[in-house]
């Protein structure tokens, strides 16, 4: 990283997980935390220098694929809180309101690395986005999808006090199948901090997944409804 400074790099540090699988909640297990931050704290010191040397513009962030189950600390997969959680550390600035006051995830970090990067996603790619980007403006998040019976009720945070935002529905997934884009029929327009919506899914061919889409100014966010087999 130092000497050919790829535009992103990605470095997986194994050893903290291999040391939770075996010991949990340990001092094996805090050993190889501080072995990691030793070895982030490398690559921290690589960064630094090459915004210093070539006035280039880095961020990093660091972050876990999962947490751990409440008892031992060693496995995962359940559905505690704990096992569910994970965190993310990032010196990227001026970050956004979504990024202090929201639910902060994983998801994220794609569409945060994709602003920071400048990159341009294409309206498709954009629709199939769980995540939030933690830089630059928000129109919406803490995006929740509840679903009773064939009605669903959308709700989000808004992230600016004007502007409209279009919610859109599709019933197929043809762009995992296929890599095409699904087709999306409006639904509605409605005022960005109006804050909730509802779908009568009634109304709609039956389907196994419906994807639903909030598109605001400055961002896009999915819920899919999946209906069990």
């Amino acid at each position: 990283m130092r000497e050919q400074a790829p535009d992103l790099s990605w470095v997986y540090l194994e050893f903290t997980d291999d040391m939770g699988h075996a010991f949990g909640d340990s001092q094996q297990y805090n050993d190889a935390v501080i072995a990691a931050d030793k070895r982030i704290g490398q690559i921290w010191a690589a960064v630094k220098q090459r915004e210093k040397q070539f006035n280039e513009d880095w961020i990093i962030v660091v972050t876990t694929d999962h947490g751990r189950d409440p008892k031992t600390g060693r496995g995962h997969g359940g559905q505690s809180d704990r096992e569910r959680s994970s965190w993310i550390a990032t010196d990227a600035k001026p970050l956004n309101v979504y990024a202090q006051k929201g639910k902060a995830s994983v998801v994220d970090i794609l569409p945060t690395l994709a602003t920071h990067l400048d990159i341009s996603l294409s309206d498709d790619q954009k629709r199939e986005l769980d995540g939030v980007s933690l830089l630059g403006n928000v129109s919406i998040y803490n995006v929740e999808a509840k679903r009773t019976d064939d009605k669903v009720n959308l709700a989000w945070v808004s992230g600016e006090s004007n502007g409209k935002v279009k919610i859109s529905l599709a019933h197929t997934n043809n762009y995992k199948q296929t890599g095409n884009g699904d087709t999306y029929t409006l639904l509605a327009e409605v005022p960005v901090n109006k804050g909730s919506f509802d779908i009568d899914l009634s109304q709609y061919p039956k389907s196994e997944i419906y994807k639903v889409t909030i598109e605001g100014t400055h961002n896009t966010v999915n819920r899919w409804i999946v209906n069990k087999k």
